[in-house]
């Protein structure tokens, strides 16, 4: 999703970049709605991938579902005693959380500014940051969820 190669794929989803679509163009936002959701049912085999998908087109609420699914999954796989899947899952979303400071991620970092993004976006990126293995990763995503203005953050909680 972050290869150069995939800039005309990502230009067919919505995007994090822009607010959520108005009536001036129903037909634009339904067509990238019909391809997210043709791209999102197969990447769910992959959580991290439908994760990286959902923050991209800006469903920063169904984002903060999966990682509610993604817990559960981990206790599940913690019970049953397979390790070695929580350990690959882990490893991925240490990479998808690596990302989240590349160029295609600016959009996401930017709608944290964004009141009526925020709470949605935060509160999957701070389920995430729970999941994350200790590693310079999980800092620098602590780092940029504490700069948030404590302003935004009154004005988010309204």
């Amino acid at each position: 999703l972050s290869e150069p190669s995939l800039h005309v794929l990502r230009a067919l989803l919505p995007s994090a970049a822009s607010p959520p679509p108005s009536a001036a163009a129903p037909a634009t936002s339904k067509a990238q709605a019909a391809f997210f959701l043709r791209l999102y049912r197969p990447w769910c085999v992959h959580p991290a991938a439908a994760l990286a998908l959902c923050l991209v087109s800006g469903e920063f609420s169904l984002a903060r579902r999966l990682v509610e699914q993604v817990t559960q999954m981990l206790r599940v796989r913690t019970d049953a005693g397979l390790a070695a899947g929580n350990a690959l899952l882990a490893q991925n979303l240490d990479q998808l959380a690596r990302l989240l400071d590349t160029p295609v991620f600016a959009g996401v970092r930017l709608r944290l500014l964004d009141p009526s993004a925020a709470a949605p976006l935060r509160a999957s990126l701070e389920a995430l940051l729970q999941l994350l293995p200790q590693s310079e990763v999980l800092v620098a995503l602590r780092r940029r969820l504490a700069t948030a203005s404590p302003t935004l953050l009154a004005e988010i909680e309204r």
